[in-house]
């Protein structure tokens, strides 16, 4: 199938990538008190660009060549309610 590139496509890679850097952002911070939540909020964003990654190759018919990556977004779908 064809690489199917929109203006859609684009803003879910921006999101990718947004979510990213500020997991990178939050969890390589030291925090002077004894609670971790900006590790925690790290670790959310990284689940939700998980799960955007996966709906990205799904759109762009990417997924149907490289079928091992679209199962990385699946158990980034159980921790989200944990986190």
């Amino acid at each position: 199938m064809p690489l199917k590139t929109d203006l859609f496509s684009v803003i879910i890679l921006l999101g990718i990538a947004q979510a990213v850097f500020l997991a990178y952002f939050f969890g390589s911070r030291k925090v002077k008190n004894a609670q971790n939540s900006e590790f925690w909020l790290a670790l959310l964003l990284l689940c939700f660009s998980l799960n955007l990654f996966e709906i990205l190759m799904c759109h762009s018919n990417l997924a149907f060549e490289y079928l091992w990556v679209v199962d990385i977004g699946e158990p980034a779908i159980l921790a989200l309610a944990p986190l």
